[in-house]
C-alpha cells in the first residue's frame, strides 16, 4: 500500500479510521494463499493473505465484507486497502 499511495496518504487514512471506527465481526476467515489485489485499476499478487468475511456495522447499518489481511516479515498485521488517490 505504502508503494501504491505513499506514507502521508496511507497515515491519513488511517487516522481517519482510528477517529470514526467501525464495529467489525469477523464471520469466517480462509487461510492464507495467494491473492490477486486489484485497485485503482492496478494489479498486485499478494502472496500471502488470509481473506475475512466481515460484518461491519457503521451508521447502525450492517454489511458483509470481505476484507484481505496480510502478516509482515516482523509479524504484524497488513490490511490491505484504498488509500486515496494512487502516487503517479
Amino acid at each position: 500500500m505504502i508503494d501504491l499511495y505513499g506514507v502521508n496518504a496511507c497515515q491519513d487514512y488511517l487516522e481517519t479510521v482510528i477517529a470514526n471506527p467501525l464495529q467489525l465481526e469477523i464471520v469466517a476467515v480462509t487461510g492464507q494463499g495467494s491473492w490477486m489485489w486489484e485497485i485503482d485499476e492496478r494489479l498486485t499478487m499478494i502472496d500471502s493473505a488470509f481473506t475475512v468475511q466481515v460484518s461491519i456495522t457503521s451508521q447502525d447499518q450492517p454489511a458483509r465484507q470481505e476484507i484481505h489481511l496480510g502478516i509482515s516479515e516482523d509479524g504484524s498485521i497488513m490490511w490491505f486497502t484504498d488509500c486515496g488517490d494512487p502516487l503517479p
